[in-house]
C-alpha cells in the first residue's frame, strides 16, 4: 500500500522534490535547475539528458494551491510550450510538474498537442498524483521533504535495528576474524561469540524491518549463522593449544582416507560459509549509506 503525501506549499521546494524524483527515475545525477527565478529560462525550470532514452529532456513545474484546488489551465500549457520552441539546446521532451491533481482534460489536451505538427518535440504531464507514486517508489527522497511522515517513522525503526545488527558484530573483534582466520592455527573459538548473539537477536521483538532489501539481507545472515553453528557445533571438539583449549573439526578423523575427506569437506563448508556471512554483512553494513547517497 502506497502513502499519501500533502503537495508541498513551498514552489521551490516542489521544484527540488521534482528535482530529486527525476535524477532518480532518469538515472542521472546531471539534470539539474535552468538558471533561478526571475531570469528567463524559456519555459524549463529543470533539465538534463535521460540515461535510459539519450534524450534530452525539459521540466516545467507548476505547483498550484491545494484548497480550494486551483488546476492548470489549457493556456499556461500553450504559452509555456512557446516559450520552450527557444530552448537551447531543442528539447526531444517537455513534461509539466504540476500539484494539481489529475485532469482529463489536459491530458486530453496534450494528446493534441502531440498529435499536432506545430511542435517538434514531445509533450507530457505528471500530476500530484503521478508524483505521490513516486514519492513510495523513492522513500529516501520522501524521508528529506518529509521528514514528520510515517514512512520516516518506519525508515528509523529499520535503521534502529541496523545499529543495534552492526554494534554485535563488531568488524575488528569477529568479522575480520572469520574472513581471514577461522580455523587457521591457533584460532580462538570465543572470536565467535558475536554469531551466537546475532542468531539470539532473532528473539529481540525490536529488532525487525520494514525495507525489504534490508529484511533479506538480514534473514540470509541469520540462514549462514545457523548453518555455521550447526558445522562448529557438531564437527568440532576441544583441543589443546599453546593458548588453552579450543574448538576445531575432527582432525583425528584425518588417520584415514575417509576421514580426510570428511574432514576437508567440512572445513571447506565452514570457510565457504564464513566467505558468504562476511558478503553478506558487506552488504548490509553498507546498505543505508547506498541508499542516501
Amino acid at each position: 500500500m502506497g502513502y499519501q503525501y500533502q503537495p508541498l506549499s513551498s514552489w521551490d521546494e516542489f521544484e527540488n522534490l521534482c528535482l530529486n524524483l527525476f535524477r532518480l527515475e532518469l538515472k542521472d545525477d546531471s539534470i539539474h535547475k535552468n538558471g533561478r527565478q526571475g531570469t528567463i529560462q524559456n519555459g524549463v525550470d529543470i533539465f538534463g539528458k535521460s540515461f535510459l532514452s539519450g534524450k534530452l529532456l525539459g521540466f516545467q513545474c507548476k505547483g498550484k494551491q491545494v484548497y480550494p484546488e486551483r488546476r492548470i489551465k489549457q493556456g499556461e500549457i500553450d504559452s509555456e510550450i512557446e516559450k520552450a520552441k527557444n530552448f537551447e539546446p531543442k528539447l526531444d521532451c517537455l513534461f509539466f510538474l504540476t500539484t494539481a491533481s489529475r485532469d482529463p482534460s489536459i491530458q486530453e489536451h496534450i494528446r493534441r498537442i502531440n498529435e499536432s505538427i506545430s511542435i517538434d518535440f514531445e509533450v507530457g504531464v505528471y500530476f500530484w498524483n503521478d508524483i505521490e507514486l513516486m514519492l513510495n517508489k523513492y522513500p529516501e527522497v520522501a524521508m528529506v521533504f518529509y521528514p514528520n511522515s510515517k514512512m520516516d517513522y518506519l525508515s528509523r525503526v529499520d535503521l534502529s535495528s541496523h545499529k543495534k545488527v552492526c554494534g554485535l558484530l563488531p568488524y575488528d573483534d569477529f568479522i575480520y576474524h572469520i574472513k581471514n582466520e577461522i580455523f587457521s592455527p591457533y584460532f580462538e573459538i570465543d572470536k565467535l561469540n558475536p554469531l551466537y548473539c546475532f542468531i539470539e537477536l532473532r528473539n529481540d521483538p525490536n529488532v525487525f524491518f520494514n525495507n525489504d532489501d534490508l529484511s533479506f539481507i538480514y534473514r540470509r545472515m541469520q540462514i549462514v549463522a545457523d548453518r555455521m553453528r550447526y558445522l562448529i557445533g557438531t564437527h568440532s571438539f576441544p583441543y589443546n593449544t599453546r593458548s588453552g583449549y579450543n574448538e576445531f573439526p575432527y582432525k583425528d578423523q584425518s588417520i584415514s582416507q575417509k576421514g580426510r575427506d570428511f574432514y576437508l569437506a567440512t572445513l571447506n563448508e565452514v570457510v565457504l560459509d564464513a566467505q558468504e556471512f562476511y558478503e553478506l554483512y558487506c552488504e548490509f553494513i553498507q546498505y543505508p549509506h547506498k541508499k542516501t547517497a
